[in-house]
């Protein structure tokens, strides 16, 4: 019972159930609060020949884990199109220099 009296009923949520909450909470904070949430890190090692595509893959592993905003992609996008490459937008996630893109 509460203060008033009254009988309060929780609802008991699945793990599932949890983890959608806690992830629908989370998209509406701000981008630098999901830093702090915990999780498991991940090593991935990208090889291949020039241009075959492994900053474009690496891009699309970002953007599909939520890790770019879309602000940033947005530029990404005018940027790779001011160069004239609009189809490699996404490997400029991860040039940093010129001479990368």
């Amino acid at each position: 019972m509460d203060q008033m009296g009254k009988i309060r009923v929780e609802k008991k949520y699945t793990l599932t159930e949890l983890r959608e909450k806690e992830d629908e909470a989370l998209s509406k904070s701000n981008k630098y609060e999901m830093l702090d949430r915990k999780r498991d890190a991940v090593n991935i090692v990208f090889i291949g020949h020039v241009d075959a595509g492994k900053s474009t893959l690496a891009g699309r592993v970002l953007v599909e884990t939520k890790e770019v905003d879309e602000q940033e992609l947005k530029q990404f996008k005018q940027e790779a199109a001011k160069n004239k490459r609009e189809n490699w937008y996404l490997s400029y996630v991860l040039d940093i220099n010129e001479d990368e893109k």
